[in-house]
């Protein structure tokens, strides 16, 4: 079983071990001790509960393993953050640890930020994905993003473009739920 729970300042080793692992260009502690600190931002973590993956360890580009248990005693196996600013949703960052991809674990916590969304007023939720990462554009376009546009060389170290995906979550003069649920309940 999963449970989504805010982000802490205590799931920040956890948290920078996903995210050297997953991103070619990992963000710092730094900012994501900023993205906590920001009144906007919106941060959460994906615990099992359980025995998944139990002792797993990573270690490629120096990163450490989950070191079972941890000290919440669920491992972390993935977050996300995000903004909510005004009537708009930006999924600023999204991962899970690789043990734990495809059993629906990255689709809980991006269902977790739009359904905040949702909760919070957002008509729209926006994105961007390298153009090369096939599998996280195929679980976004199955919560119903679309791309709609291309920024080339987004990606400074390697040039690769990135990919703008956007989602309605509600249409103007419409139930916020309504769209949303039909979208999530059809997948």
């Amino acid at each position: 079983m999963v449970q989504i729970v805010p982000m802490t300042w205590d799931d920040l080793p956890e948290v920078l071990a996903i995210e050297r692992e997953s991103q070619a260009e990992p963000w710092s502690e730094r900012s994501f001790g900023e993205e906590l600190a920001r009144p906007e931002t919106w941060a959460f973590v994906a615990r099992l509960s359980g025995t998944w993956g139990e002792g797993i360890e990573m270690h490629s580009r120096g990163s450490v393993g989950l070191n079972f248990p941890t000290d919440h005693g669920m491992p972390l196996c993935g977050y996300v953050c995000f903004w909510i600013v005004a009537d708009e949703l930006q999924i600023m960052n999204i991962a899970v640890h690789r043990s734990f991809r495809r059993r629906g674990i990255g689709w809980a916590l991006l269902s977790h930020a739009l359904g905040a969304g949702v909760a919070s007023g957002a008509r729209r939720a926006f994105l961007e994905v390298r153009k090369s990462n096939g599998g996280a554009r195929k679980l976004y376009e199955k919560a119903g993003f679309s791309k709609v546009g291309e920024r080339p060389g987004y990606y400074g170290l390697d040039q690769e473009a990135a990919v703008l995906m956007e989602m309605v979550l509600y249409p103007p003069d419409s139930d916020p739920t309504s769209l949303f649920q039909r979208q999530v309940r059809s997948c």
